[in-house]
Parts: C-alpha cells; structure tokens; sequence
C-alpha cells in the first residue's frame, strides 16, 4: 500500500509516510521478538519448579500472539519499553543457566556429532530439540540437587546476577544495541507533526504518545485493511475502533485502560481527524486524508 501511494504523494511526503511505518513496524517486530525468549524461559522455569507442563497447543498460541499488548499508553511516562528490553536480557541469562545445567546431564539431547542442536517450536529432527522435549528433560531433572539445595530461582538470581548483561541488561551487550535501536520511536515533544510513536521524558521513562503523521499513516493503512475485507460491498466508513484494531495489531494497545481511548481521541482531534462526535466512542468516523487522494 506505501509503494502503491508514492505515485499519489509529493515525494518528500512520502518518505515521511515510509519513515513512520519502518520506525513502528521494526521497532514493535524486534519487541515481539524479544518476549519469545522470555516465554521460553518461563515455559522451562514453570517445568523445573513442577509448577505445570505446557501443551503444544499452548505454546503455539503463546508464540502466536507474542505481539499483543506490548505497550500501554499511560496518563504518566512509563518504563514498559525499556523494560521489555530489561526483561529479555536477564531471560537470555536465565535461560542459558537452566539449558547449560540440562546439557551438563544430558548432552546427547543438544548435540549432534559435533553440531549444538536448534530449538524448535513443534518440529522434530537428529539436529533439532523441540520446546516440549526441552521442557520435560526440565522437569524430570533433579533440581534440588543441581542447585545445591536452594530454590530454582534462588539460584538463578545468585548465578545470574554474576553476569554483567544481567546486572546492568540495558547498558551491556545486546541490551545497550537493542536500546540504542529502539530510540527511532521517540519523537519532539515540541514537534507534534513528526512520526515517533514515544516522547523521552527524564530518567528512563517515556510517554506513549502518537505523532500526527503516524496517526494520518495508521488511517490509511486501516481503512486499506477495511476496503480489502472480503464478503463485504458497503464496508462503511473509517471509525476510532478501526484505529484502534489495527495499532492493536502492531503491539500498541490503546484499548485496555480507561487512558487509552481519550488519548488517542485527543491526538487524531489535534491532527484534525476525528470529524465524528468523542461522544460515540469507538464508533466517531476518522477521516483518511491520505486514502482520500488515491479516490
């Protein structure tokens, strides 16, 4: 839809429009991609504390919706983003700790020949491990022994807290890349017309905030979305639900708190496009300034 619309657009523009979608999609892709090794690592710690086994269908839907609610626009600055980040290194950790016990026990199951195996969400294979496996190899080991009579986490705190990654996760390694990547959200608070998706506050907080241009990118790429729905001959006009659906669907959850939706209807007020009443709610019609110009 962006390389469709740069025939429509004056060129400079356009690249506005393509900043703002590689700023959001990137950022929240790495984000979801990120909570992958933190289920994994509470997947495995949950077996080895006996607390529960997983199904596979379980964690398919875990892997699966790993994108949703990943930030949360807040009446003050918050440290959602930096926690996951946070979040992430000190499960890399963990979860290297936990595999490292498991491959001192058993080293046949996470080697071929010479090869580390790949771990695999529901495949199986002479040079693969799947999640499931790894997690009964955790449950059926004695833990109370590995860890030298103390709790699992007891432990993995005394032991992970050795490393520099997990101790100060935002300012080392991957940690300190991840952060520095992350800072193409952040916009002006002066500047309200830009693309970023937070404002930097002092400390380590940040306000989830939309900018006007990727509110007006977000419209249009919803109502794409809304002319593409099948079945459908009169799909109706653009409204605040669609909005909020398809920010939903990039991680940003602007519907869950009582903050969320105001917010949200103050910013496209401000950008001039909510042209229905805030007193209809999710069903104020939103105008797509930038669909109108391809009609």
């Amino acid at each position: 839809e962006l390389c469709r619309l740069e025939a429509y657009v004056p060129r400079r523009e356009w690249l506005f429009f393509l900043i703002s979608f590689l700023r959001t999609a990137t950022s929240m892709w790495l984000l979801a991609h990120l909570r992958i090794t933190v289920l994994v690592r509470d997947y495995l710690q949950a077996a080895c504390e006996e607390r529960g086994g997983a199904s596979e269908q379980e964690l398919v839907e875990a892997m699966r919706n790993r994108y949703q609610g990943l930030l949360h626009p807040t009446s003050t600055p918050s440290r959602e983003v930096f926690e996951h980040v946070e979040e992430y290194m000190r499960a890399r950790v963990e979860l290297r700790l936990l595999v490292g016990q498991l491959d001192e026990r058993h080293p046949e199951e996470f080697t071929s020949g010479e090869t580390n195996k790949k771990l695999t969400l529901d495949s199986s294979g002479s040079d693969r491990v799947a999640l499931r496996q790894l997690l009964l190899l955790g449950q059926n080991a004695d833990w109370m022994d590995m860890c030298g009579g103390n709790s699992i986490r007891k432990w993995l705190v005394r032991e992970a807290e050795k490393w520099p990654a997990w101790s100060s996760p935002r300012t080392r390694g991957q940690g300190k890349n991840i952060d520095e990547f992350l800072r193409v959200l952040y916009r002006s608070a002066e500047d309200d017309s830009g693309s970023g998706l937070l404002i930097r506050h002092s400390g380590a907080t940040a306000a989830i905030v939309p900018g006007h241009r990727l509110l007006q990118l977000f419209a249009f790429l919803a109502n794409r979305r809304k002319s593409r729905t099948a079945g459908v001959r009169n799909r109706g006009k653009l409204v605040l639900r669609d909005i909020e659906a398809h920010l939903f669907d990039y991680g940003i959850d602007f519907r869950s708190s009582s903050f969320g939706r105001p917010l949200l209807m103050d910013k496209l007020l401000e950008a001039g496009l909510l042209v229905g009443s805030p007193d209809a709610g999710e069903s104020a019609e939103v105008l797509d300034t930038v669909g109108n110009r391809l009609e």
